[in-house]
């Protein structure tokens, strides 16, 4: 990391005339603290140790070998201006910090099983991260950061060659750039703004925090957690007012900023084809994203300019007796669009899951769809409808072991049907709850965490169906982290078991650090039935190298 540090004056204010101290650090260099005209203290590096008495009109010389506090002067040398020094407290020079620091990473991601199905077998990701903050004094900071992206992938299938790399057809590249943060932080006594774009933390857990809901994500590349930060900045003003007890804060998002999915056409879009179908007939098919490559329209856009679009929160934060507690009230919009689809694509749609697929069907929708396109015809139609949402979160620590909890209650979530039900969407109330535990071991180099997390619809009716979801739903999720003594290894495992699908995902990760250079290898596995959240994704078990160079 390269540290950049600017040397200013310190000023502290202060009532009475001019005065002139002197007194020597541990390294034996003086400094002279003088009072300015202006009734501030500058501190002066002076390397003149003969300065006297008598160069002082009406002042006194004091020695101290505490630099941060002149509190316990010397009583040989006090004299008349005992009552003005003894409440004078000089607090040590603040010094503005300039931080900038950022890695490159490159990876690459390897599929272990290539199925009947055009998928991204090989990736080659590459990242270049940068990081810019600047502290001018202690109540103002400033921070920007940002993430260029630039992917490249062969698509390939079971049937072909597996020692072929590229041609024209099967290889994609992909480029990106986004700010993650970039806002100004201010401080004024007890009082506190930050406006600018923004990425929250909020809650207890970290699988399932049913309170971090103001950020969207990017599940683009893998609904496997990242090592990086896979939110996505809001642009925001997040005002409030702290103490020793906790925080009170008010967060207002004027723009809004939709997550970034695919619904068809990628490895982990969230519509898989059917493993029956033939590659060479859903290739023609475009992707089809949410805030990605090609868009959704939105027959219903957000206005940026209209106050009535805005999100807003309202978290209350408290501390008291090492019990952490905090409340979340927001209201905003649905993590995914209201999404109603043509009636004609909705059987396309259903012919590409179904497993007894029929290639002449899904030849003619095509060709059918695409002419009615051409001609301008509206097959998707989306808008973002509002969610309220109240989330509570606690946790409490007993010895090494961090009890954690989180819930929330939405009287209004947004759901769908399956596929082969119309894919319609409909609102159901809905409570969500996460209990967890966070152990630490061998001093803080290792860290366990264990996770229960449920859903329950509140309001569900006997004749739901809902896509990827049940009225009732339960699952386990935990992670172990450990770093050797030496600080050069460390070791990273996470899973998730959706008991309810009874589906299944883990990920083990090594890595090796030398200095500048990190060095990891690891596997993401994908188990369960292909009509399951993950089971969806069992194609894309994957072995990953990936280098890190910071700077």
């Amino acid at each position: 990391m390269l540290t950049i540090i600017f040397f200013i004056s310190f000023f502290q204010q202060i009532d009475g005339k001019s005065y002139h101290f002197y007194f020597k650090n541990e390294n034996d260099k003086n400094r002279v603290i003088q009072k300015t005209e202006n009734n501030n203290i500058l501190i002066i590096q002076n390397n003149n140790s003969q300065l006297a008495n008598n160069d002082l009109d009406e002042e006194e010389i004091y020695e101290s070998n505490d630099e941060e506090i002149i509190d316990d002067i010397d009583s040989d040398n006090q004299s008349k201006s005992e009552s003005f020094f003894n409440n004078l407290k000089l607090k040590k020079a603040f010094t503005p910090i300039v931080q900038m620091r950022g890695y490159f990473k490159k990876g690459f991601f390897q599929d272990i099983f290539l199925e009947n199905g055009l998928e991204k077998a090989t990736e080659l990701r590459n990242r270049l991260f940068l990081e810019f903050k600047y502290q001018k004094t202690e109540s103002l900071k400033i921070t920007l950061s940002a993430e260029l992206i630039y992917d490249l992938s062969i698509e390939r299938n079971e049937n072909d060659n597996p020692y072929f790399i590229v041609n024209g057809e099967n290889f994609d590249g992909y480029f990106e750039y986004r700010v993650d943060e970039a806002y100004i932080d201010r401080k004024i006594d007890n009082f506190f703004i930050k406006g600018g774009f923004q990425i929250f933390k909020l809650g207890e857990n970290y699988g399932f925090s049913r309170s971090d809901i103001i950020n969207p994500a990017d599940y683009r590349d893998s609904i496997i957690p990242s090592i990086d930060k896979r939110k996505l900045g809001v642009l925001a003003i997040d005002s409030g007012f702290l103490s020793k007890y906790g925080s009170v804060e008010f967060i207002w998002i004027p723009i809004h900023q939709s997550v970034k999915v695919d619904l068809w056409g990628s490895d982990f879009a969230l519509i898989q084809p059917s493993k029956s179908i033939d590659p060479t007939v859903i290739s023609d098919i475009s992707p089809i994203s949410i805030n990605g490559k090609q868009d959704i329209p939105l027959s219903e856009s957000v206005s940026q300019s209209n106050i009535k679009s805005s999100s807003f929160a309202f978290n209350i934060n408290s501390s008291f007796l090492e019990f952490n507690s905090s409340l979340l009230l927001y209201y905003g919009y649905q993590i995914m669009p209201e999404i109603e689809m043509d009636e004609q694509l909705k059987e396309l749609f259903k012919n590409l899951i179904s497993t007894d697929a029929n290639r002449d069907s899904i030849t003619s929708s095509m060709l059918e769809l695409g002419q009615r396109y051409l001609l301008g015809e509206e097959l998707f139609k989306s808008k973002y409808t509002r969610m309220f949402t109240t989330a509570f979160s606690a946790s409490y620590p007993i010895f090494s072991t961090i009890l954690k909890f989180d819930i929330s209650y939405t009287p209004r979530k947004l759901y769908y049907t399956p596929i082969e039900d119309d894919f319609n969407p409909f609102y159901r109330s809905v409570l969500e709850y996460t209990i967890g535990s966070e152990y630490q071991f061998s001093g803080t180099r290792g860290v366990f965490d264990f996770e229960l997390w449920g859903s329950k619809i509140t309001n569900s009716k006997n004749s739901d169906k809902y896509w990827f979801d049940k009225e009732n739903r339960v699952g386990l999720f935990s992670f172990i982290k450990y770093t050797t003594e030496s600080d050069k290894w460390d070791f990273f495992g996470a899973a998730l078991f959706d008991i309810s699908f009874y589906d299944y995902l883990f990920t083990i990760r090594v890595t090796y650090k030398m200095i500048q250079n990190h060095l990891e290898i690891g596997y993401n596995h994908f188990g369960g039935d292909s009509d399951s959240p993950i089971g969806r994704y069992d194609k894309n078990d994957q072995f990953f190298i990936e280098y890190k160079y910071f700077f």
